[in-house]
């Protein structure tokens, strides 16, 4: 019981974390990968640098 309680806890805190970052639109946040590929794409990274998530995930940051 324990290990559902702390997994859906964790779901909870990631899907907030989620909407928090899909809220800022006047920042560019995203993660990349240890080599260096885009791996999330928030709304505000689509606005400022002009690429929707699904023509960046997967690419190398060198590309923007």
């Amino acid at each position: 019981m324990p290990d559902t309680i702390a997994s859906t806890a964790q779901l909870v805190e990631d899907a907030r974390y989620r909407l928090l970052v899909e809220a800022v639109t006047d920042y560019a946040i995203y993660m990349l990968d240890p080599d260096g590929r885009v791996s999330s794409w928030s709304s505000g990274a689509q606005r400022l640098k002009g690429y929707a998530a699904d023509e960046i995930l997967g690419q190398h940051f060198s590309r923007f």
